[in-house]
């Protein structure tokens, strides 16, 4: 059988200025990335069969971009979608927020710069390069791979959700359910509040800066590369700089040293 071949069937371009885009989708690939123009282009493809009635709405106002999946508007919901892809071009040095909602879509998000990045994914794929001094991430039933990232306060809410955090991590709170969270950092967090039901944690930082875990658990485990002292829950490494809260409930922790050969 031969691939069915994608057209253009709606394209934008953005000139006037705008500092927030707002993304709701829920389905086939998203693909957002720097552009090599001075204005936003959007564009969306799919085969030649696809309704133009359900291509994406766009709206501007206040700032922002706001783009909706003319799927949405399809009954039954979730039947019968014909695949598409979405290409967001944006800009160097524009962006103040992207928020993204998505089910069932695969999102692939190069090299952002942005100060603030809140993603809410169901049943979805993300991979995400790039830095945001905020991230906000919620996810459920998806699969999560940061790569390259670089960001200062980071949240995550994620149930059944794999989640891969590799790059320079400041400030980390988490929640997990049901997941396995991995966080590579190459330079040292500055503090981990993490709290995981029924998941593994494996966190890997460098070998060079002090912390003090206070390791709270309920059917838990604590396996670490680093030589602790202990003190009750407390369990101190060279001068116990930085705080991490790690709460366990029917889980495990893996504090490892940081490689490039990871």
């Amino acid at each position: 059988m031969k691939p069915v071949e994608h057209i253009i069937c709606k394209e934008i371009q953005l000139e006037a200025p705008v500092r927030f885009l707002t993304l709701d989708w829920m389905h086939g690939d998203v693909h957002i990335a720097p552009g090599a123009d001075p204005f936003i282009r959007v564009i969306q493809r799919a085969s030649a069969r696809f309704p133009l009635s359900r291509c994406f709405d766009a709206q501007v106002g206040s700032d922002t971009l706001s783009l909706i999946d003319g799927c949405k508007h399809a009954f039954p919901l979730g039947i019968n979608f014909k695949r598409t892809s979405l290409s967001i071009l944006l800009p160097p040095n524009v962006m103040k927020r992207i928020t993204l909602k998505s089910i069932g879509t695969r999102i692939v998000i190069d090299n952002m710069d942005t100060q603030y990045l809140d993603c809410h994914c169901t049943s979805s794929k993300m991979n995400v390069s790039g830095h945001a001094e905020h991230f906000s991430l919620r996810t459920v039933g998806s699969r999560i791979a940061c790569m390259n990232l670089n960001t200062n306060q980071l949240k995550l809410h994620a149930t059944s959700s794999p989640t891969q955090l590799h790059g320079q991590l400041a400030h980390v709170q988490s929640r997990t359910t049901g997941s396995t969270l991995s966080i590579q950092s190459s330079t040292m967090l500055q503090s981990l509040d993490h709290v995981s039901t029924s998941g593994h944690m494996d966190l890997r930082i460098p070998d060079y800066n002090g912390f003090t875990l206070n390791f709270n658990q309920t059917g838990g485990r604590l396996k670490s590369d680093f030589s602790l002292q202990k003190n009750g829950e407390q369990h101190v490494y060279l001068d116990g700089t930085h705080p991490f809260q790690v709460q366990v409930r029917g889980g495990s922790l893996r504090l490892g040293k940081y490689s490039t050969l990871f």
